[in-house]
This record gives C-alpha cells, sequence and structure tokens, in this order.
C-alpha cells in the first residue's frame, strides 16, 4: 500500500492553501499527535481530534 501512496498522496494543507497555517500545523505535528494518542490509547479519537482541533485554531485563527 504504501509503495503506491503518492498516487494519491495530498500537500500539506488540501484542500486550502498552503501557507503559514498549514505549515506551521504540520511543523507543530498536530495530525501526528491526533494519531498516535488516540491508537496508543492516551485519549479516545474523540478527545485526540478535540485537541488537534484546537491546536490547529492557534494557526488558523478560527
Amino acid at each position: 500500500a504504501y509503495a503506491k501512496a503518492s498516487a494519491t498522496l495530498r500537500p500539506n494543507g488540501y484542500a486550502g492553501p498552503l501557507g503559514y497555517a498549514s505549515a506551521a500545523t504540520m511543523a507543530d505535528y498536530v495530525l501526528v499527535d491526533m494519531f498516535a494518542k488516540a491508537v496508543t490509547g492516551q485519549a479516545t479519537p474523540q478527545e485526540a481530534m478535540e485537541e488537534a482541533e484546537k491546536r490547529a485554531n492557534r494557526y488558523y485563527r478560527v
């Protein structure tokens, strides 16, 4: 499956614009940490998602 990943790979921030917010969210490992917390049981998937949303909003200023 990984060998074919480039066929469906999307840029950071997809489907929105590339820029400061998408780069900062990636550099802060928001998505990586969300996934790790959910799969290791440190948080429920819902809790991990809510925390990631709060962290991302720091950059997107929603």
